[in-house]
């Protein structure tokens, strides 16, 4: 409840910001929404303030259309776009299809999801020995106020992923391969937890002393992913002639560092609020990614949770320099390591973990707040 109060404050907040306007947090612009064709309830900006939020409306309008554009808004990277169904599908169904609810819909499944993973986070909290109120640290993440303020998806991605990781630890091994394909369906990021998972199942099948000892169950539930998630991509190469997966697979990776080092001068000197608030960003990044790996080895999380952390960590060091050019996109595509991170420190019982919690309750808070600041004088 805390959770879900929270997350509605926070987009109560931005919508009072935008005029209370609520399509306005979609950032429609130009030149993948056309003013003339959008509909009347849709708010069009300018082209400086368009972002992804309007190809999600554009699926919460037809979740399931291959015309060049619905209600005046086509893709950028069509097979892309469209391969990331769950968050618009979930706001089509709430929204009955219509136009007048869309906007509304797109924020309460955010503000849903934001519930859900306070809640999640709270069981995780208690399976790990902790107080439930430490699940609010997975909810602290500061990318997670983009995606309510910008209407995304990376909430919707982190329910289904955390979801589907409590769901394996009590051996619900049919509802975490769904979960784990809902979040592949929402976004291809969930990769990183899903194949940590079946590369944890082969390490333990070859181990004959693992205390998690690999069953013919658990594979199955791996295998509903990986199943679902062939078959949507061959739908996309039937629908935009391109798998989904290999459309932008240049454009976002890199050899690791180097994404960051061509842009490093957003960063430093911080001659300006926003090389300051990239460079703090980064840093808090870094810091969380240090503190789980000071204690990922004695940690009690599961070991498909500690690879996953791993290959997210090193996924972030991949990303292109695209993603960092704004705080918006890398503290996006940096949402996985940060919920592992998270995971991992629940579970470390060493000393001064209870410190380590600390901190990172305090650094996550500060730095939730200090995005809310950032974007509302963006807005204002």
């Amino acid at each position: 409840m805390i959770g879900l109060l929270l997350g509605l404050l926070l987009a109560v907040f931005f919508v009072g910001l935008h005029d209370w306007q609520p399509s306005r947090l979609v950032h429609a612009g130009p030149p993948f929404t056309d003013r003339q064709l959008a509909p009347e309830t849709l708010y069009v900006g300018d082209a400086a303030d368009a972002f992804d939020g309007q190809f999600y409306y554009r699926m919460t309008r037809g979740p399931f259309a291959t015309s060049t554009a619905v209600d005046g808004v086509r893709f950028d990277l069509p097979a892309l776009r469209s391969a990331r169904l769950g968050y618009p599908l979930l706001a089509w169904l709430l929204s009955g299809g219509t136009a007048r609810l869309a906007p509304f819909a797109l924020i309460a499944v955010n503000v849903t999801a934001f519930g859900i993973l306070a809640w999640l986070g709270a069981v995780l909290a208690s399976m790990s020995g902790r107080h439930a109120s430490w699940g609010l640290l997975l909810v602290a993440y500061p990318g997670f106020v983009y995606t309510i303020a910008f209407d995304l998806a990376e909430l919707t991605v982190a329910s289904f992923i955390v979801g589907a990781i409590v769901a394996h630890r009590h051996q619900r091994f049919l509802l975490a391969g769904s979960l784990f394909a809902a979040a592949l369906v929402t976004k291809e990021s969930a990769f990183v937890v899903v194949g940590s998972y079946c590369l944890a199942w082969l390490i333990q099948r070859l181990r004959s002393d693992s205390a998690e000892p690999a069953t013919v169950r658990s594979l199955g539930a791996l295998a509903i992913p990986l199943v679902v998630v062939t078959a949507w991509q061959l739908v996309g190469r039937e629908w935009w002639g391109e798998f989904p997966l290999l459309s932008s697979s240049g454009k976002n990776m890199r050899v690791p560092f180097t994404g960051l080092a061509q842009v490093w001068s957003r960063f430093w000197p911080p001659t300006s609020a926003d090389n300051l608030f990239r460079l703090a960003m980064v840093l808090f990044l870094a810091a969380v990614t240090l503190g789980a790996g000071m204690v990922v080895r004695a940690s009690s999380a599961r070991l498909a949770e500690k690879l996953a952390w791993g290959f997210a960590a090193v996924l972030a060091t991949m990303m292109s320099e695209f993603p960092f050019a704004g705080a918006t996109s890398f503290m996006r595509g940096t949402t996985e390591l940060y919920l592992l991170s998270v995971i991992v420190v629940l579970g470390a019982d060493v000393p001064r973990s209870a410190q380590l919690r600390s901190a990172f309750a305090v650094g996550s808070t500060g730095a939730f707040a200090l995005t809310v600041v950032a974007e509302a004088s963006k807005v204002s």
